[in-house]
């Protein structure tokens, strides 16, 4: 079965990585996620509903063979071309993308759009459709009035075909850019709007001015992706324009000293969750760095005041990698308002973010909030932090309190995967403080300790991971939010589920406790959870490191020091 996002990914916020989707993708193959295949199941916070119908491009329906024919072989370009690259532009725009079998209406904002300008007044442009970036380049040529044409369609996304039943095939299917106009026609059977390859002219306009590249187009001509005979897919847009971001970046003067404290607060109501932080003063100016793990290098600077530290307005921090976007500080607050399903707490910008500072206690605590927004003028927060409270750093080196199961759904063989959620400290056992950025944790099997590997978690930044970090997040596979995490798992040969804590301190590692769910070959979940180590034998009592197929002794030691030996049959 399929898999269905909560959230585009341009549109991720922390709450939705613990809904629960009706469905997922096989994510062994390399287009588990890919957005033509798959609906948003929500919409994004500025997105609004439109009367767009979107047709079943699996079809091919039947178009004009002027349209037909307009598809050609060009190359589907993802390599940097030659000539001078801009990147890293704050790129925006207004556009369409699916949602079930029609479109909503949203704004990008701050995404990063690059282009290269060759010595003849040729553009690339990557990612031109801010719906949908692709990753690849689409050609625009110079005009004699100084204007940039983008003659369409051009290639601008591919995936191999699937068979009848859901499996990849060695042949790949293409989709294009397409300039199209909205139209009255029938969509798979019923008269309505929809978007149509434009008869009149394939030809997208563009201006250069000042570094800025920006779509000149009128607002009822749209760049959209489309199948190779011009069938709409629901992504689109039509006011595009990427610019220099002119914001700068603070940081603390060379000579200002560095003191790392901890960060305490709550990433909703009842999630609490801690981070360190680094925190330098130079005269009246007060700088805080390291509280995103997003953006490398980010500090923002405030004011020292009459017993307060202010942090004024946004502030921009950098570029999110994870999201492929400009982030910024953004001090905010909350309002209750009438939702879809009763009150909620919607979230807008405030002016300043203020902390009461002691300096006998070198203690600072705010009872506002800040974000960590993906953009300027629309709320994507990447990270919120509310009532932030500060204090002087001092590590021990020990083992994690335990984690806690909070919530396990067995493997399911209609939908090809299970899913757990759990919870993590930032604390030892006795409540001394743990470097968070030391903090690992290990899942097990039965007694078999798991290692992630990219062929079945597709987005990891490495081959292979066994100690996951505690912050990771790969927003479709694996999710943090607070001190909670979540994650899809595709073994079904199992009887019992384990997570353990990790500190790493140089060359020695402290664990924690294994938590387990469920029975593991006659030790129960509570016993297992006090087990400190496990050890097998076979008939003959020698110590066997992995047990494959046969029947074994294992031995069980608990914290207490006693132990319990079961029969194990595999």
């Amino acid at each position: 079965m399929n898999k269905i996002p909560t959230l585009l990914a341009a549109s991720l916020v922390a709450l939705a990585a613990w809904a629960q989707p009706s469905a997922r993708v096989n994510d062994t193959k390399p287009s588990g996620n890919s957005p033509i295949r798959l609906a948003a199941s929500k919409m994004a916070h500025n997105a609004k509903k439109t009367n767009l119908l979107i047709p079943d491009w699996k079809r091919n329906a039947a178009k004009p063979a002027k349209v037909r024919k307009a598809a050609g072989d060009g190359p589907l370009i993802m390599e940097q071309p030659e000539g001078t690259l801009f990147s890293n532009l704050y790129a925006e725009g207004q556009g369409y993308y699916p949602y079930w079998d029609f479109a909503v209406e949203a704004a990008v904002d701050a995404a990063l759009g690059n282009y290269v300008l060759c010595d003849n007044g040729d553009i690339y442009i990557r990612n031109a459709i801010c719906t949908m970036p692709s990753g690849a380049w689409i050609k625009g040529t110079k005009a004699a009035d100084g204007t940039i044409n983008v003659e369409l369609p051009q290639k601008y996304y591919s995936q191999p075909v699937l068979d009848d039943n859901g499996e990849e095939t060695e042949e790949t299917e293409y989709f294009y850019a397409w300039r199209m106009i909205k139209e009255e026609v029938d969509v798979d059977g019923q008269e309505g709007l929809t978007m149509t390859p434009d008869e009149t002219s394939q030809t997208i306009k563009y201006v250069l001015r000042n570094d800025s590249l920006i779509r000149v187009d009128t607002a009822k001509v749209y760049m959209a992706v489309g199948d190779e005979t011009g069938t709409w897919t629901g992504f689109g847009d039509h006011i595009n324009q990427m610019s220099p971001e002119t914001m700068t970046i603070a940081a603390p003067p060379a000579d200002a000293a560095v003191t790392k404290y901890l960060m305490t607060y709550s990433a909703d109501d009842v999630t609490a969750d801690s981070r360190c932080v680094d925190v330098a003063i130079k005269g009246d100016d007060i700088y805080m760095g390291s509280f995103t793990d997003d953006v490398d290098n980010a500090w923002i600077k405030g004011r020292l005041e009459g017993g307060k530290a202010i942090f004024t307005d946004r502030a921009y921090i950098g570029i999110n990698h994870n999201d492929s976007c400009h982030a910024y500080f953004s001090p905010a607050g909350y309002v209750q308002q009438d939702g879809d399903y009763g009150i909620v707490d919607s979230i807008y910008i405030e002016k300043d973010l203020v902390f009461d500072c002691n300096t006998e206690s070198n203690t600072m605590k705010a009872e506002g909030t800040f974000l960590v927004n993906n953009g300027k003028k629309f709320i994507y927060p990447a990270a919120h932090y509310n009532a932030p409270s500060l204090r002087l750093f001092k590590p021990v080196a020990a083992a994690p309190a335990d984690p806690e199961i909070v919530d396990f759904q067995d493997y399911d063989s209609g939908y090809g995967y299970g899913n757990v959620a759990f919870t993590l400290s930032s604390t030892s056992a006795d409540g001394g403080d743990l470097d968070p950025a030391k903090l690992y944790y290990n899942i097990y099997f039965d007694n078999d300790l798991f290692t992630f590997r990219k062929s079945e978690y597709t987005n990891l930044p490495e081959d292979e991971i066994t100690d996951m970090p505690y912050g990771y997040s790969d927003k479709w596979d694996i999710f943090s939010y607070g001190n909670k995490r979540s994650m899809y798992f595709y073994k079904s040969d199992y009887t019992s589920f384990g997570v353990q804590a990790l500190y790493k301190d140089g060359d020695t590692v402290y664990r924690s406790n294994i938590v387990r769910y469920g029975e593991l070959d006659g030790i129960s979940a509570t016993e297992t959870a006090n087990a400190k180590s496990m050890e097998y034998t076979d008939l003959c009592g020698r110590k066997v490191k992995s047990p494959s197929t046969g029947i074994y002794i294992m031995t069980t030691k608990f914290a207490d020091g006693t132990k319990k030996s079961v029969k194990v049959i595999r």
